[in-house]
């Protein structure tokens, strides 16, 4: 996201500079020309005033005294009241473009005229420094616009990571601290959103254990009374067969019951987000091999392709992780997968135990409807039944 916005900001920034320089151009064009038109005013005046100091002596201005006052892009008309014009110029003036100015002093007047090419060097000039001006804030503007792109970009690329990790199944999700309302509110959305997945989970597994105690406690009791009754002497072939049919029924409705609680602990966390134990198992090795380095990670996968969903075995792992030592010998993690199950072996040998950690992972394990037993620190290490979903 933060290349989009940095190049939406550079585009911006080089739109912007583009059209300053461009009006800037113009602007500096205009001003060297007014400047030069004062400059060429004073020097009609100057030079006005000369002629006419001269005018009152015997010996008035001629055209090669006049030439002497001109430099060589520039060209002088003065029109004395009393006598014919005087025109001198430079050997280097051009009159194509030429920049004029005109002076009056008394009845005399006199005008400047400077080659084309004076302002066309100045201009030149002041473009370079502009030039130089846009190429700086170019390159000002492309660091700020980069930092600004990542510091906007950061908070939503962490929440599309979180938004991920959902899909897969997780509810421990890291969430971006941000001013940004709008980062906040779709971070608030997917906090509630994950609460009501874990509410979800331990709402299913409630049900299933009451479902199961409700429904097969009292079948458990009523066979119990039929075969108490079926003992009992006095009862003719008849009755007997009727009870053994009845317990035969009954003995169907508890397996019955038995896979709907199966069949529904089964159910996927989040539908299709399921994806092979085999990949997630290497995607696990992988992760741990570098989060642990250096300690060596081996790893175990059986049923490679039994479909499950990663974020809940993601997310209890990370836990398992968090109590794993720097002096563990050697971290060894096995997946065993079943139909109704999924087993998973951690054992890292010389690892310091955190109990801590291991209640944490006893917690979550409830939480998704598996249990715990062992310790990491143990030969046949910690294992964790998960309930394949």
């Amino acid at each position: 996201m933060h290349r989009r916005l940095t190049a939406s900001f550079l585009v911006m920034t080089v739109t912007v500079l583009i059209v300053f320089s461009v009006v800037r151009a113009f602007a500096l064009h205009d001003l060297l020309r007014v400047e030069q038109q004062s400059t060429l005013r004073q020097d009609a005046r100057l030079v006005a005033r000369y002629v006419a100091r001269a005018e009152d002596t015997p010996h008035p201005v001629s055209r090669q005294e006049l030439a002497g006052l001109v430099a060589l892009d520039e060209a002088v008309v003065v029109r004395p009241a009393s006598r014919p014009a005087l025109s001198a110029q430079g050997a280097d003036y051009r009159a194509d473009g030429a920049v004029s100015a005109s002076a009056a002093v008394g009845g005399m007047t006199v005008q400047m005229r400077q080659s084309a090419s004076v302002l066309g060097d100045a201009v030149r000039i002041g473009l370079s420094s502009l030039v130089v001006l846009t190429l700086v804030l170019l390159g000002v503007t492309t660091l700020l616009g980069v930092v600004a792109a990542r510091l906007l970009a950061a908070p939503f690329s962490r929440l599309a990571v979180a938004a991920t990790a959902l899909g897969r199944g997780r509810f421990d999700l890291d969430l971006p601290e941000t001013r940004l309302p709008e980062a906040r509110a779709i971070g608030e959305a997917l906090r509630a959103s994950a609460r009501q997945l874990r509410a979800r989970l331990q709402q299913d597994r409630a049900d299933l254990l009451r479902l199961s105690h409700e429904v097969r406690t009292p079948l458990t009791s009523l066979r119990m009374d039929l075969e108490d009754l079926a003992g009992r002497p006095g009862l003719d072939s008849e009755d007997r067969a009727v009870i053994a049919r009845g317990i035969e029924a009954l003995d169907a409705v508890h397996a019955r019951v038995g896979e709907y609680v199966a069949t529904t602990g089964r159910h996927a966390v989040v539908e299709d987000a399921q994806v092979p134990l085999g990949d997630l198992a290497q995607r696990v090795f992988d992760d741990w091999s570098s989060s642990l380095a250096p300690l060596l990670v081996r790893g175990e996968v059986e049923q490679e392709r039994l479909m499950l969903t990663p974020g809940p075995v993601e997310q209890l792992l990370d836990v398992v992780r968090t109590g794993i030592s720097r002096n563990a010998r050697e971290v060894v993690i096995e997946f065993t997968g079943a139909d109704e199950r999924v087993t998973l072996r951690i054992a890292a040998p010389g690892s310091s135990s955190r109990p801590a950690s291991r209640a944490a992972v006893a917690d979550l394990a409830g939480v998704l409807g598996g249990r715990v037993a062992g310790d990491l620190t143990h030969a046949r290490g910690l294992q964790v039944w998960l309930p394949r979903r």
